[in-house]
Order: C-alpha cells, then sequence, then structure tokens
C-alpha cells in the first residue's frame, strides 16, 4: 500500500484552487455591476454564499457580453472538474505511474481514476482559470477608465 498523502493534498488543492476561482468569478460579477473596493468584495462574498450564484450571475454576464461566452465555458468546465473529484465516491486504491491514484465514482458521470499527477495538473490548470477572470477584472476596470476589456482574446 502507498502513502496517499500527496494524493489527498492535490485532490485538497484542487478545491482550493476551485474556491478561489468561484470567488474570482463572483467578484468579476461585482466589478461588471459597477462595484469598487470594499463594496465590490462585500457584493462577491454576498454571491459565493449561495451555491452555484457566481456561476449563476457570470451566465447572464456572458448572455450581456457575448464575447465572455469563452471565458464562461472555460471556468464552467475547470468548476465541473472540481466537483466531479469532489463529490465522488472513493471506490479503490490503485496505483498510477508509481504514485497512488484511487478509483472513484461519480453517481451521475459514472467512475474513473485519479492520479496524484492528474489532481495536481487540474489543480494548475484551475489556478490558471482564475488568472484568466483576473485578467477580466482588470479589463473592466480599465475599460471604466477608457481602455478596453480583454473580451473574446483568450489570454
Amino acid at each position: 500500500m502507498h502513502d496517499d498523502t500527496e494524493l489527498m493534498a492535490s485532490i485538497g488543492r484542487m478545491v482550493v484552487n476551485a474556491a478561489e476561482l468561484e470567488y474570482a468569478v463572483a467578484e468579476l460579477d461585482a466589478t461588471a455591476e459597477g462595484l469598487r473596493d470594499e463594496e465590490c468584495r462585500e457584493r462577491a462574498t454576498a454571491i459565493v454564499r449561495r451555491t452555484g450564484e457566481a456561476m449563476r450571475q457570470f451566465k447572464r454576464l456572458a448572455q450581456e457580453r457575448p464575447d465572455l461566452g469563452w471565458l464562461m465555458r472555460d471556468t464552467a468546465g475547470l468548476l465541473g472538474a472540481r466537483h466531479f473529484v469532489a463529490h465522488a465516491v472513493p471506490q479503490q486504491d490503485a496505483v498510477a505511474e508509481g504514485h497512488p491514484a484511487l478509483f472513484i465514482l461519480s453517481p451521475r458521470q459514472g467512475e474513473t481514476m485519479i492520479s496524484t499527477g492528474q489532481a495536481l495538473s487540474n489543480a494548475r490548470m484551475i489556478r490558471e482559470g482564475t488568472g484568466r477572470i483576473r485578467d477580466e477584472i482588470a479589463a473592466v476596470l480599465r475599460g471604466r477608465d477608457g481602455g478596453q476589456s480583454a473580451g473574446d482574446v483568450p489570454q
């Protein structure tokens, strides 16, 4: 039996990074409403208190701004990876590439295996997604000051 501490830590990193991503989405939503600074943070906090509300708001924003559609879909996919792993039921220990892995069962999507490397890769991609959302927040703020939004240019 391999020590699965690294695997569990990497899954935890996915979950934490996804929470940061969801909060960044809430900040984008609040920024798009015209809020800044403390008002923006308070609104973002209120948004994330309701499960799924950040993405519901983001979908509405993307309907108003179709140039954000790609970013909304990208973010939804990243959060979907987190939801799959976080809500899956561990089924059986495994080994992948000499490291602990886990067969997991998602009641809605079936069984798969997750390895430490996959979890770390997902955590990295989720963190990069947060960066794209933060870039869009900056673009929205620049747009208010006469600049242009990042819009449909993936970063």
